[in-house]
């Protein structure tokens, strides 16, 4: 632009730019130095996630493997809340220039509050988990600034990537996979990206997918499984289980797919199918003698100022009383969220799981429960011995007298049945007595077993 001007300027002398040359210098000079500072991270000075993946795409296009490290800084917040967030910004800054100046083979940017991610060129695997080796003994001595001193622990994860069928953006997030596998694991460790990872990492891609397709295509299925009722020896109530198949028509357990719609956020869209799919059940066979039928909340639905909404809708779309649903909610909902769980208790609920470690029986107490299901964990220990089972049957009792219904998880065999029915536990659920099986053979279960007996009011 400054040439044109020049240019301009020679063949039209009559016309002085000097002043508007000057002008137009100054704003490409701004323009420059803004591009370069919005590039940069602000408090450390290193270049931005943006700009980073972009460094990267480019060594991908030029057909050069590299070395990814991803370097967390776990509990981070304990330094700022020890020391203050100035002498925590000063350590971010001291542990930049550690990665910026003294491992000089790898650019590094900042890629999240307290995550760096650094990059160079593969020198070959020992010599790439060297520099790994370095960063972990780093981190095993304090960083000290002024009088003070500050240890922090750190889980690294890393991985050789040549882009052979991913681009940058799949490397990346692939890296940060094995970051969170290391994390759950218990953090302060380092991991390699490797086959064994690729493939947990494929096969979570391919569940997240199944889980997609089946919320667009409301394709999710809902079994349910009756509950033997001790008292009247009928099956009058029943807990629905969500059922996932993949593309091939195989299964996918929920102890694998309710985990990731959880964490990314898909299960209003699941839980909302599932309520539609039980309310449409109940309206299809209004005479079928069950009384109520429960419906698994997540934590995250529990809490959503909707949920009361949703099962309005669902009711009153098949005509079906809300006497006849059931929420079931777990120990750790209870637990995490017990004011919310409070005002939200309009419907009735089940407590889940109880006695799998989340137990705070005072708080089961105070809450307007109206069954107790007892988890096949803590149910597995009647028949170890006789202080076992008295200590259960006390435990029992106690619920009992405190108006309690309770329901015994997982009985499998003759001798788990015997003992819970010595119990006098009100209900039982389990393989013993009933499998979970899908809405038309779960009609056929209870018409053979019951009758044809009109459901209890």
């Amino acid at each position: 632009l400054v040439l044109l001007m020049t240019l301009i300027q020679v063949m039209s002398p009559e016309f002085i730019l000097t002043g508007t040359m000057a002008a137009v210098v100054c704003m490409i000079l701004f323009i420059n130095f803004q591009s370069s500072r919005n590039g940069r991270d602000g408090l450390t000075g290193l270049p931005s996630r943006t700009n980073f993946t972009q460094e990267i795409r480019a060594r991908r296009k030029r057909g050069e493997a590299v070395h990814l490290i991803l370097v967390h800084l776990e509990g981070f917040e304990e330094v700022n809340k020890r020391y203050g967030v100035k002498m925590g910004d000063a350590v971010l800054f001291l542990i930049a220039g550690f990665f910026d100046g003294k491992l000089n083979r790898y650019q590094v940017c900042r890629f999240g509050n307290t995550t760096f991610l650094l990059m160079a060129e593969s020198a070959g695997g020992n010599k790439d988990i060297q520099y790994v080796k370095r960063i972990k003994e780093r981190f095993e001595s304090p960083w000290i600034q002024g009088d003070r001193e500050a240890l922090v622990r750190v889980s690294i994860a890393h991985r050789y990537a040549d882009f052979a069928g991913y681009d940058e953006n799949a490397a990346i997030d692939q890296l940060e996979y094995a970051l969170n596998v290391v994390r759950e694991n218990g953090g302060k460790n380092v991991i390699c990206f490797d086959e064994e990872l690729r493939k947990q990492y494929m096969r979570r891609e391919y569940v997240l997918d199944c889980v997609k397709r089946a919320i667009k295509n409301q394709s999710f299925q809902v079994y349910f499984q009756p509950l033997y009722n001790s008292k009247n020896n009928q099956f009058d109530t029943a807990e629905s289980l969500i059922r996932l198949k993949d593309r091939d028509g195989s299964f996918i357990s929920p102890a694998e797919f309710i985990p990731l719609a959880e964490k990314y956020g898909l299960m209003e869209e699941i839980s909302r199918q599932v309520l539609e799919q039980v309310c449409q059940f109940l309206g299809t066979y209004p005479d079928l003698c069950l009384r109520q039928i429960s419906v698994n909340i997540p934590v995250g639905q529990l809490m959503d100022s909707k949920l009361s909404e949703w099962i309005n809708d669902a009711c009153e779309s098949y005509h079906v009383p809300e006497s006849r649903l059931r929420i079931e909610i777990t120990e750790r909902a209870m637990t995490d969220e017990p004011e919310r769980v409070r005002e939200i208790m309009g419907v009735k609920f089940y407590l889940d799981d109880f006695g799998i470690g989340y137990s705070n029986l005072s708080m089961v107490m105070e809450l307007p429960f109206e069954t107790v299901k007892m988890d096949a964990s803590l149910l597995s220990k009647m028949t170890n011995g006789e202080k076992e089972y008295r200590t259960l049957q006390l435990l029992v009792d106690m619920l009992h007298n405190s108006d309690f219904q309770v329901v015994a998880e997982g009985i499998e065999t003759v001798e788990q049945m015997q003992a819970v029915r010595g119990l006098q536990i009100d209900r039982i659920q389990g393989y013993y007595y009933a499998k979970p099986m899908p809405p038309k053979a779960t009609v056929e279960f209870l018409t053979s077993r019951n009758g044809n007996q009109k459901k209890e009011s």
